[in-house]
């Protein structure tokens, strides 16, 4: 991983012994160390996808179940320069399965669900996040792209037990939405509106 070399401002004299014109010379530098940690460009992982899964449970009213998963996904966590992390997702939705089913693998593609035809990309944004709570774990939002339609949602984050989540350890995720808040409202009567889904994230440094 790249290092971002910025250099921490070193302690000014007191200005209370300088005259005016140093003085002023000091307030400059003092900006000027301010803004230099902003010019650090974001530095990034690229999550694994051979090596991560977003896997997603439907209820049927039948009682029994559907497992589908997300085959290919993109992903890269951003490490801004504020010290701040953000996680953007990218699934295609034209690739998504339910193993060993293809009828209800076509279902899922379809127009009824994830219309992957006028909609093959599913998105997700993060909101910046402090990278202590990957391993305090809890609730954060994010913006989510399903059809067309963006929301913002609600997800929850297991607590890491590794010194360095997303390289040493998966990142876990989980959470849950409505089909109906995106436009999925067809076979109210054989499939339940509530989507609850399962990410594990490895990534690997940015060459």
């Amino acid at each position: 991983m790249k290092t971002c070399h910025c250099l921490p401002p070193a302690a000014p004299p007191s200005p209370a012994f300088m005259s005016p014109e140093p003085r002023q010379h000091l307030i400059m530098a003092a900006a000027l160390a301010l803004l230099l940690p902003l010019a650090c460009p974001a530095q990034q992982l690229h999550i694994d996808p051979s090596s991560s899964s977003a896997v997603f449970d439907i209820d049927l009213h039948s009682g029994s179940r559907v497992t589908g998963r997300f085959a290919t996904m993109q992903g890269e966590v951003v490490m801004r320069p504020d010290g701040y992390w953000q996680v953007k997702m990218t699934f295609a939705a034209d690739q998504t399965e339910v193993p060993r089913h293809s009828r209800y693998t076509r279902l899922l593609r379809g127009a009824h669900f994830f219309d992957s035809q006028r909609h093959p990309k599913i998105h997700f944004v993060s909101e910046p996040f402090w990278p202590a709570r990957l391993q305090q774990g809890g609730a954060f939002h994010g913006e989510l792209n399903l059809r067309g339609i963006s929301r913002r949602e609600r997800m929850y984050l297991k607590a890491s037990h590794c010194s360095s989540p997303f390289l040493q350890c998966p990142v876990e995720v989980s959470g849950q939405l409505s089909r109906s808040a995106y436009g999925m409202r067809s076979l109210r009567w054989a499939v339940g509106d509530e989507v609850r889904f399962r990410l594990l994230l490895l990534a690997h440094p940015t060459p």
